[in-house]
């Protein structure tokens, strides 16, 4: 219930101010647990926009974007995320398989983690969330049988707790390689907000090259928005479920987020403007990426042109960087 409040309190800033809105990544204005049905996932994006729709029929500048991809994201290795303070210390995922064999050093884990001395997102968060296991996706273990379950899912096999199963887990593969989720992103609810003309896209991410790899403990990786986030939200919401047209699609990611951002010159192919012009061939556009190897580019770019400049020619970089800082020029 927090979140809507907050919702609610950015738009009372914006109406005193007089300040234009914009809500970065939104989300649902309530989290449900545990999660709930499409229908009630669907009514919580309801509740959302009506916030949103009040304060634009006021007469209120309100916008707002959404993060296109809300499925599994990588993580390199299953002991990253829960045991790296651990990892760190015994210095390799081999020594501390070796030491999850021992039960009074899973105690000491246990006891360290209920105590919170280890920072964990909520999602997979013991102490947060009683589910925590379902947001973990085993992707590649030495058991065969195990991979594309969750962590939840390999603790009933086995008769065990998750915690304890994750410890079976690396103690039997220190490699095995994994992927978590945060549920409180609805699918329901971000089409929903898309559909809406105030949205566009927002990936809240860094940049990184496709070589980029952090080799010390978590070992975190760049996710499947990092290198494909346009292309996944133009292929699945205008290709395959046609929530979108192309034009209002295209519009999300250029001309609008222009425009609330006072980015002159730019976001629209008009005599005058700067040629930032990306051609694709959307029969062929695909996220080239997956929960393993996240790190490729995607499929189906044909041409990038940065202020007039051929960048990307026939899917190849050119090695040519005109791109410059845009600053806000109201």
């Amino acid at each position: 219930p927090e979140r809507i409040k907050g919702i609610a309190e950015v738009i009372d800033t914006c109406r005193r101010t007089g300040v234009p809105l914009h809500i970065a990544h939104l989300y649902g204005g309530y989290d449900v647990y545990p999660p709930p049905p499409p229908v009630l996932q669907e009514a919580v994006g309801k509740a959302t926009l009506q916030l949103i729709d009040e304060a634009r029929a006021e007469g209120l500048r309100v916008t707002f974007d959404v993060i296109p991809y809300y499925g599994w994201n990588p993580m390199p290795y299953l002991c990253s995320l829960h045991l790296t303070p651990w990892l760190r210390l015994l210095g390799s995922r081999e020594a501390l398989a070796k030491w999850l064999r021992v039960e009074d050093f899973r105690r000491d884990i246990r006891e360290a983690l209920a105590a919170g001395k280890w920072f964990i997102r909520v999602h997979i968060n013991p102490n947060t969330n009683p589910r925590w296991a379902e947001n973990i996706l085993i992707v590649k273990h030495r058991r065969e049988e195990y991979n594309g379950k969750t962590l939840d899912e390999v603790a009933r096999l086995r008769g065990k707790d998750p915690l304890e199963t994750l410890f079976d887990l690396i103690a039997e593969d220190p490699d095995a390689r994994g992927a978590t989720r945060d549920y409180r992103i609805s699918e329901e609810y971000v089409k929903l907000f898309f559909k809406h003309p105030a949205s566009m896209v927002g990936v809240d991410v860094a940049v990184f090259d496709d070589k980029y790899q952090m080799r010390s403990p978590p070992y975190y990786m760049p996710g499947i928005n990092n290198y494909a986030a346009y292309p996944s939200f133009i292929s699945r919401y205008v290709r395959e479920e046609r929530l979108l047209t192309l034009e209002e699609a295209i519009r999300k990611c250029t001309s609008l987020p222009a425009e609330v951002y006072g980015i002159r010159h730019r976001g629209l192919l008009r005599e005058g403007y700067y040629a930032d012009i990306v051609l694709f061939n959307l029969e062929r556009l695909k996220v080239a990426g997956d929960l393993l190897e996240p790190r490729r580019y995607p499929e189906g770019i044909e041409y990038v042109i940065v202020n007039g400049e051929i960048v990307v020619e026939k899917g190849k970089h050119m090695g040519v960087r005109p791109g410059r800082i845009l600053k806000r020029m109201r």
